[in-house]
């Protein structure tokens, strides 16, 4: 019923127009100069050039209409009687005499009726298309006609390609079927059992809820344990992991940030490193460095200047040879060259110091207490622990309630906070970071750099964006709504999820217990969760997938990526793997696959030209170590060599035609594997065949230089190779013979008895007494 609260937010925001004039005649408005006849006794009296008004906000009067609260007010073309019970707009006609109202080209009774794009009267609801037709319509929440219907728990898809009774079953909702919570996606080798357990991609996406999950491909591997309170992701770019509460780690291009909490904080960026503990902390950077132990030594160093401070002991500064010495019970200033400034012998509480030039000062009370320095354009004003402040031509910096609350301002950036309750900060540089990781650990923030905005209340909200794309989080992930560009995504967990336009989707859209995709190549499906039904496809016109997956009972797998395939492997080796159709059942404890190879015809090339070739397919286009490599001049003479070089200069030239002589000089061969582990397995090929049986007690294998056949392991093993068959019979028995049938040998006990024939001589062993002629 989204158009209906459509409906109210109008009416809403139409009331919101009422209170212009509320503020509009009173010396808060700021609109306008002040005039200088105006009374100014508000809030019992107020006259000015933009109108009268008495005992505000009761009456008012200006050039566009008057106001006598709460009964009656005109503001232009608009009335308003009784406010909000009555308004309208006698220019457009618009407006509401509740219950009835007539607003944005809808009317009705509230909330009996409404006649529009979309009407309804009660529960009967209607929709209208943009043709002036009904195109779908219902009775809330019993039924719905329309592309998708239903009837209580009985639903069907458009021109009943998918029907289903919920939570029972379902057929091809989205490409997903389901029986209960186990659900599976035709032509696709994910399924799953919802809410537990979720297996997709081949093994790529995995899901043992509550223990363990992850997302993986060529370009990140991203892990989750225990619900999210352990987490790793890496990518070529960068690494972010977890373990909460105590431990964090990331680093990228641009930053680095480890921390194990509440003990060590690093925090590395271009301009230096930053690293925190329980004892202090110190800083290194280009333009200085620093070490603090709290709470009582301070330090830095830089090129232009040094100072250190033990409190409350003393406070030492050297800048290009003008020195300072405060203590509790004195200071003194001095230079390299030995003039002497100043000597307070005041003690604790009032220090004085001025350079000669004037350039600096400083003043302090009970120090370290309170204490005020000014160095040039600088002012430092420092009152322990409650207050400090820092300005200079650059901005300004401040600290209060012992650092619990923090303020800065530069010429491009604004921030304050005030642990743990808030923090805001904002930047024109979208390169900059928050001042400090305090700033994250707020309950509310508030953070903008540049065009990118951070905002969050924790733990019920929190949007991400920037100018091309946004993303906002509702409990602790539980809700998401995301975008990029034309792409949308959204998830409520564990209900429901919808994406337009996102490949790759995060575990919460994988474990709801509906959820649909769609992007530019293809689109998926699930219904409850990753273990009920699942399903999805993909065509990129090179390579094309869909994937399968039904209960805990059957998958399926197709893929091909023959496109723009040039082989390595000549025949008769296997050749490169361009498709496959993979059947699982029972978890994948019974599996047949069979899958297609591309290999070069015999004769064609050698095995080095080949390989020379191969690095032209297509497969390694979007790597560029590849192509750096490729050998245009080697390539083009094995072209050459074969009568269809190409007539063009270029890589791409040449590309083309290595791929179009690829595939009028290659063939494609087929392999085949399956069975149910430790009972049957088989595989077979242009290159090899093998079957076993219970337990490997049965076992052929053949190749094409040998074979080899076993029976009970060692009770009775054959192995053919090079013409010649041996045999082994358990425990005593070898039987020897070579494929022409020249040559014969049998034992028993080795020499106890053998016998063996070798083309007209006869010869062997008996009880280790040789006789005959070989």
């Amino acid at each position: 019923m989204k158009e209906r609260w459509i409906a109210l937010c109008l009416l809403a925001l139409a009331a919101c127009n009422t209170h212009d004039r509320v503020w509009r005649v009173s010396p808060l408005s700021g609109e306008g100069e002040s005039s200088p006849d105006r009374v100014n006794l508000w809030p019992l009296a107020y006259h000015g050039d933009e109108g009268t008004s008495v005992l505000w906000p009761i009456f008012d009067v200006d050039e566009n209409g008057f106001a006598v609260r709460p009964l009656v007010s005109r503001d232009l073309s608009k009335w308003s009687v009784l406010w909000p019970w009555m308004k309208w707009d006698t220019d457009t006609g618009e407006g509401w005499a509740f219950p009835y109202y007539d607003i944005e080209r809808n009317r009705g009774v509230f909330p009996i009726a409404n006649f529009g794009k979309y009407s309804w009267v009660t529960l009967a609801w209607w929709k209208k298309n943009d043709a002036g037709k009904v195109a779908s319509g219902g009775l809330f929440p019993l039924a719905y006609f329309g592309d998708f219907s239903y009837v209580g728990p009985w639903w069907s898809g458009k021109k009943g390609s998918s029907w289903g009774l919920f939570p029972l079953f379902g057929k091809n909702f989205a490409g997903v079927n389901h029986v209960g919570p186990a659900w599976w996606i035709k032509d696709e080798d994910s399924f799953g059992l919802l809410p537990l357990f979720h297996y997709g991609n081949g093994g790529k996406e995995l899901g043992v809820l509550p223990f363990y999950a992850h997302v993986v491909d060529e370009e990140s591997q991203e892990r989750y344990y225990l619900m999210g309170l352990g987490r790793t992701h890496q990518t070529p770019t960068y690494h972010r992991n977890w373990l909460l509460p105590f431990w964090y780690d990331y680093a990228s291009e641009k930053a680095e940030d480890q921390v194990l909490f509440p003990f060590y904080y690093r925090r590395e960026r271009p301009e230096g490193a930053h690293v925190f503990t329980l004892l202090g902390d110190r800083r290194e950077a280009p333009e200085g460095s620093s070490l603090n132990l709290y709470p009582l030594w301070w330090s830095s160093a830089s090129e232009e200047a040094r100072w250190k401070m033990l409190l409350p002991l003393f406070y030492y500064k050297d800048r290009e040879g003008e020195r300072t010495l405060i203590t509790p019970l004195g200071g003194r200033g001095w230079s390299t060259t030995g003039n002497t400034r100043y000597v307070n012998v005041l003690g604790p509480l009032y220090h004085r110091s001025r350079t000669e030039d004037g350039s600096e000062s400083r003043t302090a009370f009970l120090w370290p207490l309170f204490e005020r320095h000014k160095d040039g354009d600088e002012t430092s004003t420092r009152a322990l622990p409650f207050f400090t402040h820092h300005r200079s031509p650059e901005g300004s910096e401040s600290w209060y309630a012992a650092g619990l609350g923090h303020r800065a301002k530069t010429e491009d950036s604004r921030s304050w906070r005030l642990s743990p309750l808030a923090a805001v900060s904002r930047s024109d540089d979208e390169d900059a970071d928050v001042p400090s990781p305090l700033y994250y650990l707020a309950l509310y923030g508030h953070h903008v750099q540049g065009e990118e905005s951070d905002r969050y209340l924790f733990p019920l909200y929190r949007q991400k964006s920037d100018a091309h794309s946004s993303e906002a989080t509702f409990v602790l992930g539980l809700g998401r709504f995301a975008r990029h560009g034309e792409s949308r995504a959204w998830h409520v967990w564990p209900l429901a999820a919808s994406s337009d336009g996102y490949e790759t989707q995060n575990i919460a859209h994988e474990t709801t217990l509906f959820g649909r995709a769609r992007w530019d190549s293809g689109w998926s499906f699930h219904i409850g969760g990753p273990f009920l039904y699942d399903h999805a496809e993909d065509d990129r016109g090179d390579i094309r997938w869909k994937h399968t997956r039904l209960l805990t009972f059957f998958t399926r797998d197709v893929s091909d990526f023959d496109r723009g395939r040039v082989p390595a492997a000549v025949a008769p080796a296997l050749g490169d793997t361009v498709g496959s159709d993979r059947r699982g059942f029972l978890l994948g404890l019974f599996h047949d696959q069979s899958a297609r190879h591309r290999r070069w015809k015999q004769g064609v090339l050698d095995e080095e030209e080949a390989k020379e070739l191969h690095e032209w397919s297509s497969d390694y286009d979007k790597y560029e170590l590849v192509v750096d490599a490729r050998d245009s001049e080697a390539a083009r003479d094995i072209l050459a060599r074969r009568g269809v070089a190409p007539g063009e200069d270029g890589d791409e030239a040449l590309s083309a035609a290595i791929r179009g002589f690829a595939e009028e000089n290659t063939e494609l061969v087929t392999s085949r594997d399956g069975g149910i582990p430790l009972l049957y397995g088989y595989e077979n090929s242009p290159v090899k065949s093998e079957w076993y049986g219970p337990l490997w007690l049965v076992h052929r294998k053949k190749d094409r230089e040998s074979s080899s056949t076993s029976f009970l392991y060692y009770g009775y093993r054959s192995k053919t190779k090079g013409g010649k068959t041996s045999r082994d019979v358990f425990p005593f028995i070898t039987w020897d013979t070579t494929e022409s049938g020249e040559k014969k040998t049998i034992s028993f006990l080795w020499r106890l008895f053998r016998y063996e024939r070798e083309g007209d001589r006869r010869g062997g062993y008996l009880f280790f007494i040789p006789w005959g002629d070989v």
